[in-house]
């Protein structure tokens, strides 16, 4: 009998254990120039977090659909539906999360999703999930977001999406005006006018950070973490948190240092240093000593993750 594993405590190691890989050697060859260390971990994430489907992972294994398929079974993760509803309706569409949100507690779970027009496989994730937070972290470069968020993963043993609202800028970039990826003045500056552009021509870095948010929820993660450095687009995640039930906190990262470092570049207001314009609810110190920032996060978000 196939044992349904809480996707929130597995172990990769102890998956792949449990599986006779055929062709073990250039199965584990195929993983790791797809970034992973196990073929438990390189099927969870693709299939939940990026939306592939299992002929796709498939074919980048080397393997056939019907092994991804059986190892799914064995390993207790739960495939989609037919008919696409994760990969293309309710992460795509915010309008969508919206409605499937606003009719929890009102609605029967086969209304909501006849009325939403996806599966109640959808609506049953998304209206169990309830508890997931969305932190929206800012500060300068090398104030210590991504210590920020390595410390809150230990300290509270949550799973963690992280998600910023300028990836998807930095990937127009790169292909179309051939930025070399180096964050000098520059190279921020130009960012900062292609998001600009991005906001005012269809408001998509908005969708991209509500998509991946929804994604996070079918994911089961704890918490989704994304920076945003444009106040009024704070905003806009705010509004849309609370209007869908989800509790939302502003976090800036003091750090003086950094901050000095930031303002010496000059960089635009429509850039780096237009965060500094919104009034957050949490201000978390980072001056002195690492542990001296894990204690100072701990007192802070603490009663907010708990």
């Amino acid at each position: 009998m196939t044992q349904k594993i809480n996707r929130q405590k597995h172990n990769y190691q102890d998956l792949d254990a449990a599986i006779r890989f055929t062709f073990k050697d250039d199965l584990l060859t195929a993983v790791k120039k797809q970034g992973y260390d196990y073929v438990s971990q390189c099927v969870f994430e693709q299939y939940y977090r990026h939306g592939q489907s299992m002929s796709k992972i498939a074919g980048c294994l080397q393997v056939t659909a019907s092994s991804i398929s059986h190892w799914m079974r064995r390993w207790g993760f739960i495939r989609r539906e037919k008919g696409g509803n994760v990969k293309n309706l309710s992460l795509k569409d915010e309008k969508v999360i919206q409605k499937i949100m606003e009719r929890k507690g009102l609605f029967t779970i086969a209304g909501t999703a006849k009325a939403c027009g996806c599966s109640p496989t959808v609506v049953s994730r998304f209206w169990k999930k309830k508890n997931m937070k969305v932190i929206i972290l800012n500060g300068p470069a090398g104030s210590g977001k991504g210590t920020f968020v390595g410390i809150v993963k230990d300290q509270f043993n949550v799973l963690i999406y992280k998600y910023s609202s300028i990836d998807w800028v930095k990937n127009i970039a790169m292909r179309e005006f051939g930025w070399n990826g180096i964050k000098d003045t520059a190279g921020r500056n130009l960012l900062a006018a292609l998001k600009q552009a991005a906001i005012k021509y269809g408001d998509i870095p908005f969708k991209k950070v509500t998509s991946h948010m929804s994604r996070a929820m079918l994911c089961q993660e704890d918490i989704f973490i994304t920076d945003i450095r444009e106040p009024e687009e704070i905003k806009k995640i705010k509004n849309y948190c609370q209007k869908n039930n989800i509790l939302c906190l502003a976090v800036r990262i003091i750090n003086d240092k950094a901050e000095k470092a930031a303002l010496s570049k000059g960089l635009s207001k429509t850039g780096d240093n237009s965060y500094c314009d919104y009034p957050y609810d949490l201000y978390i110190p980072n001056n002195r000593t690492p542990e001296e920032f894990a204690v100072q996060i701990n007192k802070k978000i603490k009663g907010v993750i708990e």
